[in-house]
């Protein structure tokens, strides 16, 4: 995407810098965004929405958070943010459980373009067998305020509709862009120790027959727990 404005091109320039720090890679997302909205609103937006995210990763955790996006994503449509989101969340689980989710992000990504019930049906299934099984409830109440913002009582409640906000802006311009697919959203991506785990790992479940994959814990290579840098 070509971008002759020069105040676009610096707020590109400002807003990739940032990512490229926080995560370790420029994502695709941003052109389109700044795009769509003007260098001064992309810059504002960015500012804004990466704090109130920000604050909510530190208050739930990347587990939830990511969960609760990937589920957003998928439910709009949205490939390339539900790899973004949900390649966070694999690497997440992994380094925090030792296990594999049972869903790769590939299988989550499939999950786009299917109604919003079979969406949070598949991933309430998935969740069952992990140790995330109390984040259904977070699931459930996502979709509810989706439908009805209204409903909202709570603190968490409002964290949740700024993400369905958020996502919503991120997930039309994916789209609306057919964005292909970078890296984990997350500055766990940073980590290339675990992204290399990660993918030996699912490399390896893929080799096994269906039968034969072991539904225990993984274990982890001394690699693994190195600090996110």
């Amino acid at each position: 995407m070509a971008i002759t404005n020069p105040f676009r091109a610096t707020a590109i320039f400002l807003i990739e810098i940032f990512y490229d720090q926080l995560w370790g890679f420029k994502p695709n997302i941003v052109r389109p965004v700044v795009a769509q909205k003007g260098a001064v609103r992309s810059l504002f937006w960015f500012a804004r929405n990466s704090l109130k995210y920000a604050s909510t990763l530190e208050q739930w955790g990347p587990l939830r958070t990511h969960l609760l996006t990937t589920s957003i994503s998928a439910i709009n449509g949205c490939p390339y943010s539900v790899f973004g989101q949900a390649f966070a969340l694999q690497l997440t689980y992994l380094k925090q459980t030792g296990n594999l989710l049972p869903l790769t992000e590939r299988e989550m990504m499939a999950l786009c373009g299917q109604e919003e019930a079979q969406v949070l049906s598949t991933l309430e299934q998935s969740l069952s067998q992990t140790s995330l099984t109390s984040e259904i409830l977070s699931l459930q109440r996502m979709s509810e305020l989706r439908h009805n913002p209204t409903l909202a009582t709570t603190e968490q409640d409002h964290q949740l509709i700024h993400l369905i906000q958020m996502f919503a802006t991120l997930n039309t311009c994916g789209m609306r862009n057919n964005l292909p697919t970078d890296q984990a959203h997350a500055s766990i991506n940073k980590n290339r120790a675990m992204r290399d785990r990660y993918i030996a790992l699912r490399e390896a479940e893929r080799a096994q027959p269906k039968a034969a994959q072991p539904a225990g814990v993984t274990v982890l290579h001394p690699a693994d727990i190195a600090a996110d840098f």
